[in-house]
């Protein structure tokens, strides 16, 4: 279970979460006004959307990995012997 992908989409989570809690705080609050809502959904759906073009901290990072290993795995297969 431990794919590429799979890392990739809980990495993506890490990114998400907190930006969900945003405005899992904002409907928790005793007083809910309901334009403040709407601000803090427009900006936590606009943030969200914006990560397709422009990663989160997280996938950032584990892109930056996998970039390394390809790298490594290149110069590993290069210094290989031949037979």
């Amino acid at each position: 279970m431990c794919t590429k992908e799979f890392v990739a989409f809980l990495l993506i989570m890490c990114d998400v979460f907190p930006l969900l809690a945003q405005v899992s705080r904002a409907f928790q609050k005793e007083d809910v006004d309901l334009s403040d809502l709407a601000d803090v959904i427009s900006s936590v759906g606009k943030t969200i959307l914006g990560q397709v073009n422009n990663p989160g901290t997280n996938y950032k990072k584990f892109e930056a990995v996998c970039k390394i290993l390809r790298c490594w795995l290149t110069l590993f297969l290069v210094c290989l012997p031949s037979n």
